[in-house]
């Protein structure tokens, strides 16, 4: 018999074939825990689906997860009733069930007469994605299954965090239900369901996934060519398809043997044999010489924020005095802070005339952003002029034996190690949280001895870089 599907397979589809296929068929005992980080954006999405929830005149069926089949038969008789909005009904049909956020009873026929039902589904996220849009089809599907007519449907995604208003803070998104799109997914998730075991891809996103303590070791022992930081899934599939299946196998081709591969180009064939051939043999392969400016009044420069709320609570940095590092930081306790963090910090880089290092494009993005939003583009613009980001040095003029070339991969391999109990930005971000709920100042320590570690561990990187310019 085949195995009962369910709407949010669709999503998981566009994230990994694979966890779809486990979570019908993996051992549930060999699931990771979530990470704090990620229980967190649980319970966030809770609240905001929760006060979204509260603004409609809703019904909710009564039913346990364990008996979707009572729950599919109370929601059939709500919408019998023609009940204004149904929250968290059930929607079953042959192998697919589906619970929707909210149902809203709108004008149409249907078999319940002049009216029919459409699905809302809730999402913290302000931007619509495949899996998003598939899940809503999904809903779209099983109502017009049950209903006899096929409804619109739409996201209600939050609005990103510039925008949002106590009032508004959430928009609608029609979604279009795409026949041939929705087919092909719905197929290939019954597959995968049924024990159709596809081949593990390691992605960046791996060391988040539930199932990753299967996976990556299975990547690992057979060195799968997806270790090559970087690769496409659909270069990745057309490797496997041409023999190239190991880190061996691709750094053993040559360049020219990938030009043929669909988005594979004369700059990117070299690059995907050189980080399998750097992987392989554990060495790092020199492109050129580092391009830095000549060494001055420098500072390293770290960014702490809260992305989901758009708040910059920590901007740090460290200045050299010979051989010794001094940080310095502009923190915002409050929130309502930030724009006082923000000038003290323009403040802070005026008073300095050197070059602002910062690894990933994050600081930047945060510098542009602050700029607009407290109308001091200009000042924004001069720091930009001065910043240079050193994870695009390294990528321009070396190939690390690496799977990353995050701060958190290339620092530790230099040798330096973070000693704080934080570890991470979303830790950072979960301590700055805690200490606007519980005022303990503890959280703030952990978070600057973090940005502190941060900022130091840039330096490091420099200074190696500067070494392989001699």
């Amino acid at each position: 018999m085949p195995k009962r599907i369910s709407a949010t397979d669709l999503p998981a589809l566009t994230r990994c074939d694979r966890i779809v296929y486990l979570d019908h068929n993996g051992d549930p005992d060999k699931r990771a825990p979530q990470t704090d980080y990620q229980k967190w954006l649980r319970d966030q999405g809770l609240q905001h689906e929760s006060r979204v929830v509260s603004e409609f005149d809703i019904q909710q069926p009564a039913y346990k997860y364990d008996n979707l089949e009572i729950g599919y038969e109370i929601t059939l008789e709500f919408m019998r009733e023609g009940v204004p909005y149904i929250y968290q009904g059930v929607l079953m049909d042959d192998d697919m069930v589906g619970i929707p956020d909210l149902m809203q009873r709108a004008e149409g026929k249907s078999r319940w007469g002049d009216y029919h039902y459409r699905p809302l589904d809730i999402k913290l996220a302000s931007t619509p994605t495949e899996g998003y849009r598939l899940q809503v089809m999904a809903y779209m599907a099983l109502l017009e299954a049950v209903q006899d007519a096929r409804p619109t449907g739409a996201l209600l995604l939050r609005i990103p965090p510039d925008e949002r208003t106590d009032d508004h803070y959430y928009r609608e998104e029609p979604i279009d239900f795409d026949d041939d799109l929705y087919t092909a997914k719905l197929a290939r998730v019954r597959d995968l369901a049924n024990g159709s075991e596809p081949r593990p891809f390691y992605s960046s996103t791996c060391h988040e996934c539930a199932w990753r303590e299967i996976c990556i070791p299975m990547l690992e022992g057979s060195q799968d060519a997806s270790l090559i930081p970087g690769l496409r899934r659909d270069v990745w599939r057309v490797l496997h398809q041409r023999g190239l299946k190991t880190l061996a196998d691709v750094a053993a081709a040559e360049a020219n043997d990938l030009l043929l591969i669909k988005g594979v180009g004369a700059k990117t064939a070299p690059v995907i044999v050189n980080k399998a051939r750097a992987l392989l043999t554990g060495e790092m392969i020199m492109l050129g010489k580092p391009d830095l400016p000549p060494p001055g009044d420098d500072v390293m420069f770290d960014v702490e924020s809260v992305p989901s709320e758009g708040i910059f609570y920590l901007m740090g940095f460290t200045t050299s005095d010979g051989d010794k590092q001094h940080y310095k930081y502009c923190l915002a306790e409050k929130p309502e802070d930030e724009g006082q963090a923000w000038k003290d910090f323009l403040s802070d880089m005026a008073d300095r005339r050197g070059t602002i290092y910062h690894y990933g494009v994050y600081e930047r993005t945060t510098v542009k952003k602050l700029g607009e939003r407290y109308n001091t583009t200009a000042e924004a613009d001069a720091l930009l002029n001065r910043m240079v980001d050193l994870e695009k040095v390294i990528k321009d003029c070396v190939v690390l034996p690496l799977r990353s070339v995050s701060l958190k991969a290339v620092a530790p391999w230099l040798g330096f190690n973070w000693q704080s109990d934080v570890q991470a930005g979303d830790d950072s971000m979960l301590e700055y949280l805690a200490w606007l709920e519980d005022g303990d100042k503890k959280h703030l320590d952990s978070i600057l001895r973090y940005n502190e570690e941060d900022c130091h561990a840039a330096s490091v990187v420099l200074d190696w870089l500067r070494g392989l310019s001699n």
